[in-house]
């Protein structure tokens, strides 16, 4: 197994950085559509989470917890439009970490910048990432969830910990 060299972790820099750059430069085309409007109603941060959790109950039947994540990230970065949309990029990038993560199980680490190269550069994904709904979480939850599915059954890693973490993902990911 060839291990990661210096060179590897600047193509990873180059192709996230790229990723980043994608993802802030698609988010800021358009206006918030209606959708994004509710989310961004329902995780205001001067409501309490009781009030909160109505709201997200009422209008929107998405994953709570993404709207319980948004609400902190306001809290710490501002409540505007942009800030939604920035976590929304902050949750795509991490996704992007999983899919080395999730390479590193080959031996070739080519192939592990590969998925990463494709993966920064899917219009999907950028797409999404430029939208403060919870879609970017949803899809992070479950590339955490295949990476620990991976080192859990497929590799035959059984730890205490990675079964409660796989665990409290599949629940978030309900």
């Amino acid at each position: 197994m060839k291990t990661i060299t210096f060179q590897n972790y600047l193509i990873l820099f180059l192709l996230i950085l790229t990723g980043l750059v994608l993802r802030i430069y698609y988010s800021s085309l358009e206006n918030y559509w209606f959708d994004e409007q509710i989310t961004f109603f329902i995780a205001d941060p001067q409501l309490s989470l009781k009030d909160t959790i109505l709201r997200s109950q009422e209008l929107d039947r998405s994953p709570f917890f993404f709207n319980f994540l948004l609400k902190i990230w306001f809290n710490i970065f501002g409540y505007t439009p942009e800030s939604g949309r920035n976590f929304s990029v902050f949750i795509s990038l991490l996704s992007l970490l999983i899919f080395f993560k999730i390479g590193s199980i080959f031996k070739n680490k080519s192939i592990q910048l590969m998925i990463v190269f494709l993966s920064s550069l899917n219009i999907f994904l950028i797409d999404y990432a430029g939208e403060t709904r919870a879609y970017t979480t949803v899809f992070l939850f479950s590339l955490i969830n295949i990476f620990i599915f991976i080192k859990l059954y497929i590799l035959n890693q059984k730890k205490f910990l990675t079964n409660l973490l796989f665990v409290i993902f599949s629940i978030f990911c309900l």
